[in-house]
């Protein structure tokens, strides 16, 4: 139940100082440079492009003016009122249901949900505020504390997971145990299949398998698990695994190349479809808005990765070497370094191209040397390759750059 309107003067709320220089700052240089480029792009060749990139700058420095000196929360007794740039959002307090805190890529913010469904307030932390505005936000319920008390309770009700409530929410330690130790193993596999030569068969199957793993906890006891979870949810993230599983996966193919990904397109389908079916329901049950956008992305990932590893670590045939000669090499810097080495046509490579190898083969090679690419047919039938440096017995004479 919600109190009674405080007895205070209409309260206003501004962005903190530094925030509204900063907005400031930055809009009058957009706005500025926005009429800058206008003025040189009147009578010139092109001035239509010239002038939408105008348009775009200036609207862009008007946005951020508008944040730095629009923005607002006024609290009036009961009332509160949100601007922005441009709209304004108001509700009464009876009309507030309650209040999330809700994560992005660029930090928290809470937003206020009403009772009548309509599209939640989003009350940002730019805001400098004070006592009077906390007291009034004591007001309105925290919807995450109420959904975590009430799953809490859920656990202490069932009879199965225990004699006593003590030993019901003990099995809930034990469930964010066991995510700990399958995310564990992920992680072991993951580097195994990566930085290691040894029991790659076995790395790459535990890989593929540890999502379905995940899935299986959240479809047999829900109440102990989840998938993309808020924070507040006292469940086991069990959506960790998958993360490690398809970013390992991913990674172990720098090396590999595929002549055509089209003999995998089949096996990419159906395995991003089976591990979106088993864990939809978890993730939907989750409470989390952006919980099936992150499954899809995520079973999109898996499905390339999992059908890319089972062709390549799962094929056990010699492979067959061709000798290629090497005319050029590049080195591209960016969040991790790759090496490059540009090579002639080879075997049912009929043209030049160009291709990622490991830094010791790029470092043992020089232009006019000649490397082996080593083809393998593939498990799912997918031809695939990788450089490797030629045996005495394959070396060719070394050539001049072209």
């Amino acid at each position: 139940m919600h109190a009674t309107a405080p007895a205070t003067p209409s309260r206003v709320y501004r962005y903190k100082s530094w925030q509204k220089c900063f907005y400031g700052l930055f809009g009058a240089f957009f706005t500025a440079g926005g009429l800058s480029l206008a003025a040189s792009a009147l009578g010139r060749p092109g001035a239509a492009s010239g002038m939408l990139l105008a348009a775009v700058v200036f609207a862009l420095g008007a946005y951020m003016l508008l944040l730095a000196f629009r923005s607002r929360i006024v609290i009036d007794g009961a009332r509160i009122e949100v601007r922005g740039a441009f709209g304004v959002r108001s509700a009464e307090l009876r009309q507030i249901e309650g209040v999330r805190t809700l994560r992005s890529r660029y930090g928290s913010f809470r937003q206020l949900i009403l009772r009548n469904g309509g599209r939640p307030i989003t009350l940002r932390p730019r805001f400098r505020t004070d006592d009077d505005y906390r007291a009034w936000m004591e007001q309105v319920p925290d919807l995450d504390q109420r959904d975590r008390q009430a799953l809490l309770a859920a656990i202490e009700q069932r009879q199965e997971l225990g004699a006593t409530p003590e030993e019901r929410l003990n099995a809930l330690q034990t469930a964010k145990h066991r995510t700990a130790a399958l995310l564990a193993i992920a992680i072991a596999a993951a580097i195994g299949l990566n930085f290691f030569s040894s029991w790659l068969e076995l790395c790459a199957a535990v890989l593929i398998l540890a999502p379905f793993a995940a899935a299986f906890l959240c479809l047999r006891s829900p109440l102990l698990y989840a998938a993309f979870k808020r924070r507040s949810d006292p469940r086991a993230e069990a959506s960790y695994p998958l993360l490690v599983s398809s970013l390992g996966m991913l990674y172990s193919m720098r090396e590999p190349h595929f002549l055509s990904f089209e003999p995998l397109m089949a096996a990419m389908a159906l395995n991003t479809l089976a591990l979106f079916i088993v864990l939809f329901g978890p993730a939907r049950k989750s409470g989390s808005r952006g919980a099936p956008m992150a499954l899809i992305a995520f079973a999109v990932l898996y499905g390339l990765g999992a059908a890319a590893d089972c062709d390549v670590f799962f094929d056990h045939s010699q492979g067959a070497l061709y000798a290629a000669a090497v005319t050029g090499r590049r080195v591209a810097y960016g969040r991790s370094t790759q090496y490059y080495l540009r090579l002639q046509p080879w075997g049912p490579m009929q043209r030049a191209a160009e291709v990622s190898v490991p830094s010791r083969v790029y470092r043992a090679t020089s232009v006019g040397d000649a490397v082996c690419p080593e083809l393998h047919p593939g498990r799912l039938h997918a031809p695939w390759f990788r450089v490797r440096p030629c045996p005495a017995a394959l070396q060719i004479p070394r050539q001049r750059p072209e």
